[in-house]
């Protein structure tokens, strides 16, 4: 294997059900003043710059800026803490009928956003207490 190109880590969620998991963002957003969203990472999440240097960085220069384009800003949006992702995969389905495999392009969209730490995906309330889940 050449040595700058690493394998993709497996799924954790390959074979599961994933639409009763509930997406919770780590990240503040706003507004565009084209409609669609940024999201706002913190310039150091980790660390002793978190800590120390973090909080004196001037408002302008704390955070690095993500812009999402309308599909990503919509599924943001969708992101309440409470909501499934297959309740968010139906919404999305259902306000862009000509995307095709609209389910699809939202997991993929959550699963990148939580590989990169900008949200969580919990365990519906209620779901099964051990974590696993049928397959999909």
């Amino acid at each position: 294997m050449i040595p700058w190109r690493r394998r993709r880590r497996a799924s954790p969620w390959a074979g599961r059900d994933v639409s009763a998991l509930v997406p919770v963002p780590r990240v503040a957003s706003r507004p565009r003043d084209d409609g669609h969203l940024e999201l706002l990472l913190p310039r150091f999440r980790s660390g002793p710059a978190a800590r120390w240097l973090q909080p004196r960085l001037r408002p302008d220069r704390a955070h690095i800026r993500v812009r999402l384009d309308a599909l990503g800003s919509f599924v943001w949006r969708q992101l309440d803490g409470r909501t499934p992702v297959g309740a968010v995969a139906a919404r999305f389905a259902a306000a862009f009928p000509d995307e095709p495999d609209g389910t699809a392009r939202v997991w993929a969209f959550l699963e990148t956003a939580y590989r990169e730490g900008l949200l969580e995906l919990r365990e519906a309330a209620g779901g099964p207490a051990d974590g696993a889940a049928e397959g999909v």
